[in-house]
């Protein structure tokens, strides 16, 4: 029995001597390729519309089992190649037993039909030339309903009380589509059904008559193709014999040259509701103009105010664009714009106000310690502020002789904070598009006549009118979060795959998962999980933050839903 038993030994050691062996030996020839290439899906979608490509994010696992460091290129191949684009990442550095996730972003050529597919091939390869493995999966067109209507004009003017209006209608999306056209109104005829393919735009004339019995009436020009819903706003005012016709829903400003004509003469024309603070101004290439023009503090519909302008800044006749400008429930608008020949006053003599300008004429040593302070001068509001109070405020005041041209600047900016309260420094340079002498100059006038405040917050100055409520905020915010926000807000309970879906910038999903995280740890986002799903609600609360580009705003004033 012993001897039995010895030899049942010896056999089974000698199995297990084999088993290490081949295992050895299959280490060994997989010891320098990666063991798994591979696209998270074996089929992805993109949407392409007719205006623009549209583009998608694939998601790629790489495994190794290479017993040494190594440096690993992502190559692609499309095909077919023509109109499509992907964006690899550069060189991969990958550790023994290494595993890395990485995205590749597939973008589609614009008014590609629906069902085209795309096959994407990615390959990993070493830094000597040797191929690692591959793997490959289709990217697939999807169906995009998507078109654009539109008025040929924005604001008809004294038209008849029967007469067509004329609309352009465009697919915009990669499938033909069937549209249905109505309104809410007995005013329009002529509405019908068309069938446009993609990319194709079509003239619409609806006839309209206006009932003599009443002075004004509002249409919703229904478009449904395929079971979707678009709307048009139809504004019609009548005056006497005459009608006015606009576009959408908020009160809008026609401009034209007054009758008879006259140089350097507007009129302008007030339509749904109530405008405050109008004036004119220069838009587009003016060539440095500058115009001198009375101030309207409100005009009703229907009102006309003439405007006869000054323009400095040139010599003799010149042709200008202007437009007029006005203030609907703290929100700017403005009019069409109109061509004007205008008499320019004599040029002013002295040096130049622009802050280069100033600083060219300093001296070496003044320059070299301008170049010292640049990085804070660009970083900071804060610093930008005490440096021009210091160098160039006290030489511009100087040179600077107030007219009313200056005064006028000062009511347009005063009125601005006013309606914007808690405004960055930059965002009323960027908005005005004057140089920082300038503005400096006339915060610092407002300032010194009680008119405006400001508050600094970190590298931001906040500015805001005398007597308004200064809001506290200790959180800054970009444009993405305010987007995300806003979407949260109108969608209380959307999950996060919803959410980066909806948002119209373009950004990968990576970063807009951080920028979700940031809202979390900021206390603005609250996270719901129910079962295997997690819901996102703007919090409860008087929130409010900062934006460069916006300044202070509350938040309650983007999220209509909250969580209690």
């Amino acid at each position: 029995m012993s001897s039995r038993a010895s030899e049942v030994r010896t056999v089974l050691l000698l199995l297990f001597a084999l088993l290490l062996a081949a295992s050895a030996l299959q280490m060994t020839a997989h010891g320098d390729r990666v063991s798994g290439l591979e696209f998270e899906n074996d089929i992805y979608f993109v949407s392409s519309k007719s205006t623009e490509g549209g583009w998608v994010e694939l998601e790629v696992t790489l495994r190794t089992g290479i017993s040494r460091n190594v440096i690993v290129e992502i190559v692609s191949e499309l095909d077919p190649e023509e109109g499509w684009s992907l964006t690899a990442p550069p060189p991969i550095y990958l550790q023994p037993m290494d595993e890395v996730v990485f995205e590749v972003k597939v973008t589609a050529p614009p008014g590609q039909a629906a069902g085209t597919r795309c096959r994407v091939t990615i390959t990993a390869v070493k830094e000597d030339g040797g191929d690692l493995g591959s793997d490959a999966c289709i990217v697939e067109v999807l169906p995009t309903t998507d078109f654009v209507i539109s008025p040929t004009e924005e604001v008809l003017i004294d038209q008849p009380l029967e007469g067509e209006l004329e609309l352009s209608l465009s697919n915009t999306g990669n499938i033909p589509l069937t549209f249905t056209i109505t309104s809410s109104e007995d005013l329009l005829s002529g509405a019908s059904t068309s069938l446009l393919a993609s990319g194709e735009t079509a003239a619409l004339l609806l006839g309209y008559s206006f009932p003599t019995d009443i002075d004004r009436s509002f249409i919703l020009l229904i478009i449904s193709p395929a079971g979707s819903l678009n709307t048009l706003a139809v504004q019609m005012v009548r005056e006497g014999d005459r009608l006015h016709i606009f576009y959408g829903r908020q009160p809008r400003l026609f401009l034209y040259p007054s009758v008879p004509p006259e140089d350097g003469s507007v009129t302008a024309l007030v339509l749904g509701g109530e405008v405050n603070n109008l004036g004119i101004e220069t838009f587009g290439n003016d060539n440095g103009t500058e115009i001198v023009s009375n101030v309207i503090k409100s005009a009703s519909e229907l009102d006309r105010p003439t405007f006869t302008l000054k323009a400095r800044g040139f010599t003799g006749k010149r042709t200008i664009s202007v437009r007029a400008f006005g203030f609907v429930d703290g929100h700017r608008t403005t009019s069409n714009g109109v061509p004007i020949r205008i008499v320019g006053e004599r040029a002013e003599k002295g040096l130049p106000v622009s802050a280069p300008a100033v600083i060219g004429g300093m001296t070496g040593g003044i320059s070299l310690l301008a170049g010292s302070a640049a990085y804070l001068y660009s970083a900071s509001e804060t610093f930008r502020w005490r440096w021009l109070l210091l160098t160039l405020v006290p030489l511009y005041s100087l040179i600077k002789d107030d007219k009313v041209l200056d005064h006028f600047f000062r009511g347009r900016l005063y009125e601005f904070i006013k309606v914007n309260p808690g405004i960055t420094y930059t965002a009323l340079k960027d908005h005005f598009d004057v140089n920082n002498g300038t503005l400096t100059y006339h915060l610092l006038k407002l300032e010194r006549e009680g008119l405006l405040v400001h508050r600094n917050m970190g590298r931001y100055k906040l500015f805001y009118a005398e007597g308004v409520r200064i809001r506290g905020c200790e959180i800054v915010v970009s444009e993405l979060d305010i987007e995300m926000l806003s979407i949260i807000g109108r969608m209380p309970g959307i999950n996060a795959p919803d959410l980066f879906s909806s948002v119209s910038t373009t950004r990968s999903k990576r970063t807009m998962s951080r920028h979700l995280k940031q809202l979390q740890r900021k206390g603005l986002v609250d996270v719901r999980s129910t079962g295997p799903e997690r819901q996102l609600f703007v919090r409860s609360g008087e929130h409010s933050y900062l934006n460069p580009t916006r300044g202070v705003v509350e938040l309650s004033d983007l999220a209509h839903h909250s969580t209690g």
